[in-house]
């Protein structure tokens, strides 16, 4: 299973939970998510997760040292990475995508 994690934010919010209201307000004034969230909101997912018992794909998780600590924590140590290497032309149009879907910018 993949999953990335906009999806487990949107899910989050989706459910009004205490992790996904926090969540909300951070992406609604374009704030960053605190690692503390992004962190609650994936250990949620896993403990709720489908197929989170036997294999998946975190996508955009973890990007730094905390967060791939907060995983190992839990008794999760990933076994395989994927590292992409795209032009930064790509990059820079993905984001402006996103920006634009979300409405931050018109």
């Amino acid at each position: 299973e993949t999953i990335n994690i906009g999806s487990i934010f949107k899910d989050e919010a989706q459910k009004q939970t205490e992790i996904g209201k926090k969540i909300k307000e951070r992406v609604a004034d374009s704030r960053l998510v605190d690692d503390k969230y992004v962190i609650e909101a994936v250990k949620s997912w896993i403990s709720h997760g489908s197929e989170a018992d036997t294999s998946f794909v975190l996508e955009g998780f973890p990007k730094n040292k905390v967060q791939a600590i907060s995983l190992q924590k839990i008794g999760i140590v990933p076994d395989k990475f994927f590292i992409l290497n795209v032009n930064d032309q790509i990059c820079l149009q993905k984001i402006t995508d996103n920006l634009i879907a979300q409405g931050t910018i018109l």
